[in-house]
């Protein structure tokens, strides 16, 4: 299997790279979408029931969204992962190839934590439980986003740094 891949990556290195790096700039930019622009605008709806209703809308297209581009951005790193072992001697590389597949699973794990808290928020709402769930999307839209966009970005850095070896 692993020789498989290996030459898989070898035919298609260009694409699998360019996939591993459109995945991850769409979802870091998404995940800066929905703090910066879309809960500053969800903020300006005052009834509580529509607001916390749509929000809710929204986590939930954003979650698909997320999935999609972390099963890329997984599939292209184990391509790249076992195309690029017997490359792998200086160990700046190795360490920062690691530290970035860590950082995009912090992201991921984060990512279901977020989408444990949607799948909370849907049932709150049916209960009219207003108070857990208002907590529930300010928790997610304040820190949890914003954690994982800072991770991101840092992610993102690494793989520029990455391009110099």
């Amino acid at each position: 299997m692993e020789s498989y891949i290996s030459e898989f990556f070898k035919n298609f290195s260009e694409q699998i790279i360019s996939l591993h790096i459109l995945s991850s700039a769409l979802l870091t930019g998404g995940l800066c979408v929905m703090r910066c622009i879309v809960k500053p605008n969800l903020n300006m709806i005052k009834i509580p029931k529509v607001l916390y209703s749509i929000s809710t809308q929204f986590l939930g297209k954003f979650i698909t969204f997320a999935i999609i581009c972390l099963s890329f951005i997984a599939l292209s790193e184990i391509c790249i992962d076992v195309g690029l072992e017997p490359s792998m001697s200086h160990p700046n590389f190795v360490i920062m190839v690691r530290t970035t597949e860590i950082l995009w699973l912090f992201i991921a794990a984060n990512m279901f934590y977020i989408y444990t808290k949607y799948k909370e928020n849907k049932i709150l709402l049916e209960q009219n439980n207003y108070i857990e769930a208002h907590e529930n999307l300010e928790l997610v839209f304040s820190y949890s986003i914003t954690f994982s966009f800072a991770l991101g970005l840092i992610a993102m850095y690494f793989g520029v740094i990455l391009r110099g070896y």
